[in-house]
């Protein structure tokens, strides 16, 4: 059944490999071979948001197994994606990976969605006070 979701990562249609990655996240850790693992590292570059934010969740649940400095370095590069939804997978990843993550790329790419989201956040918080890059 795993070999036929990695397949699926790598299929034409969009929703198939959306399918396909949310299937790989319910699964979670026992999912968590090389394979796996280089077909999500894939699936992060998808040209649908929606299946890149399905294999940050697969690898967020997949846990420690997927902590990897590669996989690391993929979600810390997603904190940057277009897609709101991606970034904040990426993020939810990272926290989870824990102490796994390097401290360093992790603050480098919160430090990068916060700049991203800055706008949404004081939306959403007007109260929030924020401190320029001055000082």
């Amino acid at each position: 059944m795993i070999r036929g979701l990695v397949t699926a990562l790598g299929d034409e249609k969009y929703y198939v490999r959306l399918s396909a990655s949310e299937a790989l996240a319910e699964i979670g850790d026992k999912a968590a071979t090389s394979e796996v693992i280089r077909a999500l590292l894939t699936a992060l570059g998808d040209a649908h948001a929606d299946v890149r934010r399905g294999a940050c969740k697969a690898l967020w649940n997949i846990g420690d197994k997927a902590a990897t400095s590669e996989v690391i370095r993929a979600l810390v590069t997603a904190l940057g994606d277009e897609s709101k939804e991606v970034r904040s997978s990426a993020c939810e990843a990272l926290v989870a990976f824990g102490e796994k993550a390097s401290i360093n790329d992790s603050m480098i790419g919160l430090k990068y969605l916060l700049s991203v989201d800055r706008f949404c956040l004081k939306k959403k918080y007007p109260r929030l006070k924020f401190q320029s890059n001055s000082e």
